[in-house]
C-alpha cells in the first residue's frame, strides 16, 4: 500500500507543476532582486530591510500555492490532503530556496546570511500554516490572503511595535535572538499547517499514505 502511494504521488507531480503559478514567481523573485538593489544604493545596507521584505514576498507566494488546483486533475487518486498539499511544496519549495540563496549572495548577507535564513524559514512556515488555515476555514482561494494579513502582523508590526530588528549581529547577540525566536515561530507554523491539513473525510497511513478500502473504492467507481 505504501509502494502504490509512492506511485501515485509520482503521476501526481506532472499536473501539480502545471498549476504552479511560475510566471508570478519570476515577477516576485525580480521584484526581490530590485528591493535588495535598491536597499544597497548610495552606500545602504539591504540587510535590514530590503532582503527580509524580499523573503516576505517569497513567502507570500509559497502560501498561495496551498490553493488546490490539482485537486479535479488528482482527485480520483488515494492521496491525502496532506499528502497533496505535501506534494505542491516539494515542487514549489526548491526553486524559492534558490532564489533565497541567490538573493544573498546579492545582498552580500556574509555572516548574517544563517540568521536571516532562520528568519526566511520563519516566514515560510508562518505563511503555510495560516494560508493552510484560510483554506480550512475560510474557504478555497482564501488561504493567500490570510496569509499576507497574518505575515503583516507577525513580521512587520510586532516588530516594530517591540522595536524587534529583523537583521542581527551575529558576533553580539545571543542565539536565541539570532535563531530560537524565529525556530519557535516556525514551529508554530508547522503545527498549524499539519493540523489545517487533516482530512476529515479520509484516513490515512503517513504523509502519503493510502486512504481508506472506502475511498478507494470510490475511487474506481
Amino acid at each position: 500500500m505504501r509502494r502504490d502511494g509512492v506511485v501515485q504521488s509520482s503521476l501526481a507531480v506532472r499536473p501539480t507543476a502545471r498549476t504552479v503559478r511560475w510566471a508570478l514567481l519570476a515577477l516576485t523573485a525580480a521584484m526581490g532582486s530590485l528591493m535588495v538593489w535598491s536597499g544597497a544604493r548610495k552606500g545602504g545596507d539591504p540587510l535590514d530591510f530590503h532582503l527580509p521584505a524580499a523573503g516576505l514576498f517569497l513567502a507570500v507566494w509559497l502560501g498561495f500555492q496551498l490553493a488546490d488546483n490539482a485537486a479535479v486533475t488528482v482527485a480520483s487518486s488515494p492521496m491525502t490532503l496532506l499528502g497533496r498539499r505535501l506534494l505542491r511544496l516539494v515542487v514549489a519549495v526548491p526553486p524559492i530556496v534558490l532564489v533565497w540563496a541567490l538573493l544573498c549572495v546579492q545582498a552580500d548577507a556574509g555572516a548574517k546570511t544563517a540568521t536571516l535564513s532562520a528568519l526566511f524559514l520563519a516566514c515560510i512556515c508562518v505563511a503555510l500554516g495560516l494560508a493552510g488555515l484560510g483554506e480550512r476555514l475560510l474557504g478555497p482561494g482564501r488561504g493567500g490572503p490570510l496569509a499576507i494579513a497574518g505575515l503583516f502582523v507577525v513580521f512587520a508590526v510586532l516588530p516594530a511595535t517591540f522595536r524587534v530588528t529583523w537583521s542581527l549581529e551575529p558576533t553580539v547577540d545571543s542565539w536565541h535572538h539570532l535563531f530560537g525566536r524565529w525556530l519557535w515561530i516556525a514551529g508554530f507554523g508547522v503545527l498549524s499547517f499539519l493540523l489545517a491539513s487533516v482530512d476529515p473525510a479520509r484516513r490515512f497511513r503517513g504523509s502519503f499514505g493510502a486512504s481508506s478500502l472506502a475511498s478507494v473504492d470510490r475511487a474506481v467507481s
